[in-house]
Order: structure tokens, then sequence, then C-alpha cells
């Protein structure tokens, strides 16, 4: 849980790369999905001596590194011997995967313990902590922080919220003016093209089916307008999962949206009188 970056020089390339701390648990724990060499056994050092670590596959691009496991490299003149490669470890939800160093559980320089306080003895809970704390004579030489996680999750969650609603405002407007446009717009052809569908009420079209036919109109329109959108997407995006998720995903929101702008002029369509039509035309 060490976000910290720092610079590490390997095979004389300067990489900022995320120190983090893990034990041999966390693989499970996390579901980290391990590609090359082993996990941490929880031994702090090798037979050379060198500290174990644990590197993602960024990182390995990064440095341009082949047979990774057994590199060694050096940190803070300490030697290091990779003895296993990851798919990426995420911190943040909406940030790639970054260069990354894990190094194993001992090397951390603090110790975190998280327990369950019942409701109401929050209070109760940190005194006794405290009062036990200086008991043991642990205050000589290091010092003791009690916060609840609810606030530490919501302080860690700021920047994500707020990119969240940099993007979301923007959006929400852009749909309300969007859905103006496109309803506009089937409304001034629905009234353009009101003969044509009196006509066809006239000559044994039911009403259903004058719906039927400006929905599929609509939907035909988003699905031609996004063709050029999707191929310019593969060219720029990876064939990743996520990748197709969000185009798939984009595209159903369109179709969607498209339909809901064009039900209320299909269904005033679907309304005219035929006989007043046409006498007027």
């Amino acid at each position: 849980d060490n976000y910290n970056g720092d610079t590490v020089r390997i095979n004389d390339k300067k990489i900022m790369a995320a120190i983090k701390i893990v034990d041999k648990y966390a693989l499970d724990v996390f579901d980290i999905r391990l590609e090359e060499g082993e996990w941490f056994t929880g031994e702090t050092k090798l037979a050379d001596g060198s500290c174990p670590v644990v590197v993602s596959r960024q990182l390995v691009d990064a440095v341009g590194w082949v047979d990774v496991v057994g590199k060694k490299f050096v940190y803070r003149n300490r030697e290091l011997t990779v003895i296993g490669v990851v798919a990426g470890v995420k911190h943040a939800v909406f940030e790639p995967s970054s260069e990354a160093i894990l190094f194993p559980f001992e090397h951390l320089t603090f110790m975190e313990c998280v327990a369950k306080v019942k409701k109401g003895h929050e209070a109760d809970f940190y005194n006794a902590c405290d009062k036990e704390f200086k008991r043991a004579g642990l205050n000589n030489d290091v010092e003791l922080f009690v916060f609840p996680m609810e606030e530490w999750k919501a302080f860690s969650m700021v920047g994500t919220m707020l990119s969240v609603a940099a993007q979301a405002v923007p959006a929400f407007f852009l749909f309300i003016f969007a859905f103006i446009g496109t309803f506009g717009l089937f409304w001034l052809q629905s009234k353009k093209r009101l003969k044509e569908y009196a006509l066809q009420l006239a000559l044994g079209a039911t009403r259903r089916d004058l719906m039927k036919m400006v929905l599929g109109e609509s939907l035909l329109i988003s699905v031609m307008a996004s063709i050029p959108s999707v191929l310019l997407a593969f060219f720029i995006y990876d064939f990743t999962v996520e990748n197709i998720a969000a185009v798939v995903t984009t595209i159903l929101l369109m179709c969607l949206f498209s339909l809901f702008s064009a039900w209320y002029p299909a269904y005033r369509i679907s309304r005219v009188n035929p006989a007043e039509v046409l006498h007027y035309e």
C-alpha cells in the first residue's frame, strides 16, 4: 500500500517507478496476475545476498528487458534481483498501471493494523490504544497514528471524484444539447413528411407500423453515423476486452439515446388523422 514513486536507473535509463511493499499473501488477496517467475516466499534475501523484487510488465517494457527473471540492478545502494513479473499493479481507478517495483513486506518502514470498532466506541478504542502503546514503552521510538478508514478513503478519493465530476458535468450538458438537437431534427422531419405518413395510414398501414418505421430510421442513422468512429477507434486503441466493451457500450448508448429522442415525434405521427392531413394538402 505504498504509492511513493522514486527514480530508478536501469541500463543507463532513468525511470520513475512506483515503490510498493507486499507480502506473500498479496498475490491471492489482491488477485495479482503473475506472468513470469515466482512470488515472494517470505525470504528477505537470496543466496547471493541480494534483495528479491517483483517488477511490473510496464517497467520491463520501459527498460527493454528480455528474459527478465534473474536480472539484477541497484536501487539506493542495494542490489536487487528480479524473481517475477506481474501484469500490472493499479492504485488509481482511472489511471493505467505504471512502472512498479514490489519489495517484500519486511522492508516496510512502518506497521499498519486494521481493527473493526463497534459504532460509538471509537474514542474508547483510541484511548485504549494510546494507553497500551505508552505502557509498552513504544512511544519513545515510534509514533502512534489512529484514524478511521472511512475518512482516509474519502480523502484518497477526492482526486478521483473531481476527475469524474470534471468529465460528467460537460458530458451531461452535451447530452442535453444533443437531445434537443436530435429531437428537433426528427420533429422537423416528421412535419415535412406528414403527407407521406398520412398516405401510408390511408393505404392500410397501422399506427404501430409508423412508429416502428420512424424509430427504425433513427436507429439506422445512429448506427451508420457510428461506423467511422468505430473504425477510427480500432486504429487508435488496442484490441483489448476493456476497449471493445467501451466501444460496444458507447454504440448501445447512442442507439438508446436516438430511440428516446425519436419516440415522441413517432408517437405524434402515429396519431395523425389521414383525412384531415390529406384534405389540408
